[in-house]
């Protein structure tokens, strides 16, 4: 994983991106969306509550605006004003036509940011038919965040598992919204080889004899592929053996790996 921080143009104002590596093993999830993260505490950075509020703006009166919202207890009314350093702006009044569809969660007896913020926020975007989901649960103090013991600091007030099932939630949601990775199986037959190991598509390797008598002494399981050739020859060795449905000890997929690798390519 790559981690850069970088300062913004406020004092004490910085952006961290966290960025994964590619890997040979994930081919279908190269391109990944990226989620855009205010976290806790009030307008002296920003939180989710009052992140939840510059999440909204950004959604509502930016230049560039995100396909989506996450919003968790967000200020969303002018009158949330009197707990701020400075007023904000009614970000219910902001919504248009351009506002991105928007998963909301509040609890209903939140002292600090009534439930009418969220309310307020789903009630306009519902008039604007802009597509939304609100998640309202009974119980839970402010600022829960994920609401589970890892984001707690150590209190029992912090963790509440009925909330906690806002993240389960919005991840369904962002999957109905945008569609899953693709789950289909990449051909690499058409790459070229400089080398055979467990990412060169099990064809180039299968019709090779010294690379299929490798495998058959690694994993006597490719005996049995007889007739399934055709449908396994585009796929990359490592992904079959991902999903073969049996456990493979990483030393054997090693020891395999090694051996392809001093087989000359022709």
């Amino acid at each position: 994983m790559k981690v850069e921080t970088m300062p913004l143009s406020h004092e004490n104002v910085t952006l961290t991106a966290y960025v994964l590596d590619q890997s040979n093993e994930m081919r279908n999830v190269n391109i990944r969306p990226a989620i855009l993260i205010f976290p806790g505490g009030g307008y002296h950075i920003c939180g989710f509550s009052a992140g939840g509020h510059l999440a909204a703006a950004l959604g509502t009166m930016g230049r560039v605006k995100p396909n989506a919202l996450i919003l968790g207890y967000p200020c969303i009314l002018e009158s949330m004003s009197s707990i701020f350093p400075y007023p904000v702006s009614g970000m219910d009044k902001a919504v248009s036509e351009t506002t991105p569809p928007a998963f909301i969660f509040h609890t209903a007896n939140d002292a600090l940011v009534p439930v009418e913020n969220a309310i307020a926020f789903a009630s306009a975007l519902d008039h604007a038919k802009i597509p939304f989901e609100l998640h309202i649960f009974q119980n839970g103090k402010h600022g829960l965040s994920l609401a589970r013991p890892l984001t707690s600091s150590g209190f029992k007030h912090q963790v509440n598992t009925d909330v906690a099932n806002w993240f389960r939630l919005s991840v369904a949601w962002l999957t109905n919204l945008f569609g899953d990775f693709d789950a289909k199986w990449e051909s690499v037959m058409d790459e070229v080889i400089t080398v055979y190991n467990v990412d060169a598509a099990f064809g180039k390797l299968w019709e090779n004899p010294d690379c299929r008598k490798v495998i058959l002494e690694e994993l006597p399981w490719f005996a049995n592929v007889e007739g399934n050739e055709e449908r396994m020859k585009g796929v990359a060795l490592r992904v079959i053996l991902n999903h073969i449905g049996e456990a493979i000890p990483l030393e054997t997929i090693v020891r395999l790996n090694d051996r392809l690798s001093v087989i000359p390519v022709q």
